[in-house]
């Protein structure tokens, strides 16, 4: 199979793409405001380990690449 013209890869790690999951967009569930889907996902994952102390740090970072850190 041939591909004619190149194609821009989307990493979820950039901020730069709506599709990306750092991409700034604020949406609320169970009354938590979320900044982007990374800081969902990983407030979830924290979760899930019963951890509250790492789940209020990460909904008190604003930046995506802190947040997964």
């Amino acid at each position: 199979m041939k591909h004619v013209g190149k194609k821009k890869m989307i990493f979820f790690f950039s901020p730069d793409h709506y599709l990306s999951q750092w991409y700034p967009c604020h949406f609320v569930i169970d009354n938590i405001q979320f900044s982007n889907a990374e800081q969902w996902m990983m407030y979830s994952k924290v979760l899930l380990f019963k951890d509250i102390d790492s789940a209020n740090a990460i909904l008190a970072i604003p930046l995506s690449k802190m947040q997964k850190n």
